[in-house]
């Protein structure tokens, strides 16, 4: 039995960040949901890393589109000045995530169990490694387990990003899953290269389509440990 773990808004909580830079900037102009106002980050920000990965759009102007667009969509008008401000405390706070309590336990099963796990993760190398280092993900990832979109050539959904772990790793899909919280990126993509499939569903989105390609959906960090737990027992038997 294998694992792959995404690793933002999967491993720890990335809403946090962003909903601090927003307190403190934006939260006495305009009253709004900051849980779907963080979604539609995210959703931008699939979209202009796309763009980047086709050489559309400067890395330098990412972080820029990613929150003008996201506030335009709430009727706040956001300057380059604006985003750099936003982007410094968002920053700020990103440098100190930490990992919940739970997700410790799941990964700590994991290696308890001797489960093969490993880390996919879409963006820059530079970035993901800074959030790797500050979760210590390296005491239940080693090196030669961890995948950064920018390092392999390939941005998830694409299938090829999934094959390319695989073959790397020399994993069997139908002895592989992948856990991911993004329905569109992560299940979708590992669904499509043949993976099994956990949709970490914690903040209750509705499937986009009405056939719900997950194998397994959880909604919490308990709920993804006892289907660990259960996938390692049923594994085990075989």
């Amino acid at each position: 039995m294998n694992i792959i773990f995404d690793m933002d808004d999967t491993l720890y909580d990335l809403m946090q960040p962003f909903k601090k830079a927003h307190q403190d900037l934006y939260s006495n102009k305009i009253i709004t949901d900051c849980n779907k106002l963080f979604m539609n980050s995210r959703i931008y920000s699939d979209k202009i890393l796309e763009s980047e990965k086709k050489e559309l759009i400067s890395h330098k102007d990412c972080f820029y589109l990613r929150i003008k667009k996201t506030y335009y969509d709430i009727g706040i008008q956001i300057s380059r000045k604006d985003a750099e401000l936003f982007e410094t405390k968002y920053r700020h706070y990103q440098s100190h995530i930490t990992i919940p309590e739970n997700i410790v336990k799941v990964l700590n099963f994991c290696k308890t169990k001797h489960i093969f796990i490993a880390l996919l993760s879409n963006g820059m190398h530079s970035s993901q490694y800074r959030k790797i280092q500050t979760l210590k993900l390296e005491q239940w990832f080693t090196n030669d387990k961890i995948f950064i979109s920018e390092d392999t050539g390939y941005l998830k959904p694409d299938v090829n990003i999934f094959k390319f772990v695989e073959e790397k790793l020399h994993l069997l899909p139908d002895e592989t899953w992948y856990v991911g919280d993004t329905y569109e990126t992560d299940i979708k993509g590992a669904d499509n290269a043949g993976c099994n499939t956990i949709w970490f569903n914690h903040r209750n989105r509705m499937p986009p389509q009405p056939d719900n390609l997950a194998d397994r959906e959880v909604n919490s960090c308990t709920e993804l440990l006892v289907v660990i737990n259960e996938l390692y027992k049923n594994f085990d038997k075989v």
